[in-house]
């Protein structure tokens, strides 16, 4: 069979090249062998072996062509319609759902602010009651005075 180097293989199997080094390779799973010019490769039997199936690398390619746009859409639109309907439905009711959480998430924060509000002038009653001004005054402090250390005594 044909011979790939490691970075290959990793693409072809999927994974991580380092993944690939580290869980394949290094713990014997994979089998390493030596190309003509000294380079690690892998036999591509040995990928079957152990991936079971291996992608190619055309599969690999990631540009977006219009069929495979309609590849994978069709791929996605073959449902039957009693999943179809059912799924409908599903959606009509998360979204009655939502639409009552949103209501009660308003209401509720309408509740908070009137609350806060409540709140700041049960505190201002206490205060008016009790006669405490707002900013309490800091007693007063004396500023040390510098003395020299022979005047100690």
């Amino acid at each position: 069979m044909a011979t790939v180097s490691i970075s290959e293989a990793a693409r072809l199997a999927g994974i991580a090249r380092s993944s690939l080094y580290k869980y394949y390779i290094k713990t014997g799973k994979l089998s390493l062998s030596q190309n003509g010019g000294k380079r690690p490769v892998i036999d591509t039997s040995e990928l079957l072996r152990v991936f079971g199936s291996i992608s190619s690398v055309d599969t690999l390619d990631n540009t977006v062509t219009p069929d495979r746009i309609q590849k994978v859409t069709d791929e996605n639109c073959s449902l039957s319609s009693a999943t179809d309907a059912q799924k409908l439905t599903d959606m009509a009711v998360m979204t009655e759902t939502i639409k009552g959480q949103r209501a009660m998430l308003e209401q509720l924060q309408q509740e908070n602010e009137w609350l806060k509000d409540l709140i700041n002038d049960l505190r201002n009653d206490v205060k008016q009651l009790t006669h405490q001004k707002t900013e309490p005054i800091a007693p007063a402090i004396k500023p040390l005075q510098v003395r020299s250390w022979w005047r100690f005594w």
